[in-house]
């Protein structure tokens, strides 16, 4: 996104009140993890993380390794 320009709010522009969160992909590596690109039509910076991630914790050693690039908002509720 950065190399296109993009600021990380555009990501998630169809989301109202979502938050962006952001690995690295030598994180993810550290932990038995592949990483690839995988674009999408709406984002063409997704990737995903592929490997086991049920047993061992990995789910929260990624979680706790990720950084919020974006927090989510509350919407108001009329």
């Amino acid at each position: 996104m950065t190399r296109d320009g993009r600021p990380p709010e555009d990501a998630i522009r169809n989301y109202p009140g979502y938050g962006l969160a952001a690995i690295t992909a030598a994180h993810a590596r550290s932990l038995n993890q592949a990483v690839a690109p995988d674009p999408l039509p709406d984002e063409p910076a997704h990737g995903v993380v592929y490997g086991q991630k049920k047993r061992g914790g990995i789910g929260g050693k990624l979680r706790d390794g990720a950084l919020w690039v974006v927090r989510p908002v509350e919407l108001e509720v009329n």
